[in-house]
């Protein structure tokens, strides 16, 4: 008897010309060969995946199959062409969903927040799931406009959400990618920022300006801490102003998520996560004055300062209602 390929569980598929691996992200069972049940649809999938590519003329990509979005990669090892499919949700979750802390959600949702939100990470731990969840959410609370620049889109954030309105645009590679967007992206006038991940300098000096004249930007990158992640913006920077880059990034970091998915038995896969707020009472100010010193090394104090701070408040609230 036949399956479909979208009733199996899986996070990622390796889509090859023979075989078809399926891999199932943070959770202990790893990687298992496609069932050969499946194997027909499979190769209906790959069909498809080829005339995607095609009709896009590039080797990344999203499409949509058998009612499931995915975000497709195209790599070449020896033995054929292999598909890299990740499996995307069919609606952008609510942050509560995601299962993040309450308190690290309340910061991320404060009114009037500007700045560069940079939400941090290793492939494949839920960064532009996180990103896309709060940029709906704030629209929905406070109106207004976002435009979310990625390539390719992936959740499916475009239209209006309850009091605002989101805009996606394909930072594709033909037509200029993240650079030719970030110079752009002011003049149509948006509230909230997204770009789906930060690849280059001109995007994060684009994403700095913008930062500091009012706009949130939330943005993905790459690191697996607080202070790398900080790092890593700045080295993209410095050369716009290697004097006063560091000053500028202090004046403009709203906040700095980590997050790594973690399954835990009978509870499923939880977020870990590490939150800097830089408007976070006086540790805030600190972390700004390191920032700017480029002390990065201080900077794991002050996340463990607020986590503590955040943590007493946890255990207050349980005695009052207790």
């Amino acid at each position: 008897m036949s399956r479909r390929v979208a009733d199996l569980t899986f996070s990622d598929l390796y889509l090859g010309e023979v075989e078809v691996w399926m891999c199932t992200s943070a959770l202990p069972e790893g990687t298992a060969r496609l069932p050969a049940e499946a194997s027909e649809d499979a190769a209906r999938m790959r069909a498809a995946c080829v005339a995607a590519e095609a009709e896009v003329g590039a080797a990344d990509f999203s499409m949509e199959y058998d009612g499931i979005h995915y975000r497709v990669s195209k790599m070449l090892p020896q033995r054929g062409a292999v598909y890299v499919l990740r499996r995307m949700p069919t609606q952008v979750p609510r942050l509560e969903s995601l299962r993040l802390n309450e308190e690290v959600i309340k910061s991320l949702l404060a009114p009037r927040m500007t700045g560069l939100l940079l939400i941090a990470g290793r492939t494949g731990q839920g960064k532009t799931t996180t990103a896309s969840a709060l940029v709906v959410e704030r629209i929905e609370r406070f109106g207004g406009v976002a435009i979310a620049a990625e390539d390719p889109p992936e959740l499916p954030l475009e239209g209006f959400h309850r009091t605002g309105v989101c805009y996606q645009v394909w930072a594709s590679r033909d037509r200029g990618g993240y650079p030719a967007v970030s110079r752009q992206i002011i003049r149509w006038k948006p509230n909230i920022i997204m770009f789906g991940e930060l690849r280059d300098s001109e995007t994060a000096e684009e994403s700095m300006k913008a930062a500091v004249n009012g706009h949130l930007v939330i943005t993905t990158i790459h690191a697996d801490n607080v202070a790398g992640a900080i790092q890593r913006f700045h080295a993209l920077v410095k050369d716009m102003n290697p004097d006063s880059a560091a000053k500028l990034l202090s004046e403009g970091l709203a906040a700095v998520m980590v997050q790594e998915l973690m399954y835990v038995p009978e509870l499923g896969i939880l977020p870990q996560v590490q939150f800097l707020d830089f408007n976070f009472e006086d540790s805030g100010k600190g972390a700004r004055t390191h920032v700017r010193s480029m002390a990065w090394q201080m900077l794991e104090g002050e996340v463990q300062h607020q986590e503590n701070v955040r943590s007493f408040g946890r255990l207050s609230n349980k005695f009052k209602l207790a």
